[in-house]
């Protein structure tokens, strides 16, 4: 992946530092993104025995953790309950916009936050909205979660973070015998 991407910024000509400053952005977010994920994933599947069992006999019986149901599942009930940081977008011209009959004034150039957690959290979405539900996804006419942003703005390493969480998680279980604390202190 590094050697790609120093071709595509030798013919780009990009300088040495601005190639570096987008290998470091690179880098930084699949560490921050994917540790944050793949940590409440783990810290969710090891608090559920029956999911933690069906999460390692998956690992362990295929070696296309891509095709993993329950894993892909839970990848995606993780990113809905526990979101990536919310994704920053400056208005591109003034505009107004009413809110519970008030109007508020909003100009060009303006941070806005996108929170995606009305939607991640619909109760009409996504019954008891507030649990974690490591099998909810497997019901595919669900919609998923929009942690990566949608449109133009959708986040272009998204299916490489979703890679390699589920690289991680596939392996973790398929290679360690897991026992969560709590339960060892019962």
């Amino acid at each position: 992946m590094v050697e790609r991407f120093l071709l595509a910024a030798k013919e780009e000509e990009l300088g040495l530092e601005e190639a570096a400053g987008c290998l470091f952005s690179v880098f930084w977010d699949a560490v921050v993104n994917v540790s944050s994920t793949s940590f409440w994933l783990m810290a969710q599947v090891l608090e559920d025995d029956s999911t933690s069992r069906a999460i390692t006999s998956e690992a362990r019986s295929r070696s296309d953790y891509s095709k993993a149901r329950i894993l892909d599942s839970a990848v995606h009930e993780t990113l809905r309950w526990a979101p990536l940081p919310q994704p920053v977008r400056h208005t591109a011209a003034d505009m107004a916009i009413d809110v519970d009959g008030k109007r508020y004034i909003i100009h060009s150039g303006t941070q806005i936050i996108a929170d995606m957690s009305d939607f991640h959290f619909d109760e009409d979405l996504y019954a008891e909205a507030q649990s974690f539900n490591a099998r909810r996804f497997m019901d595919d006419s669900l919609p998923l979660p929009r942690p990566f942003g949608e449109g133009k703005h959708m986040c272009k390493g998204m299916h490489l973070a979703k890679l390699q969480i589920k690289s991680f998680i596939s392996t973790s279980f398929r290679v360690f015998d897991f026992k969560s604390f709590s339960r060892s202190l019962d």
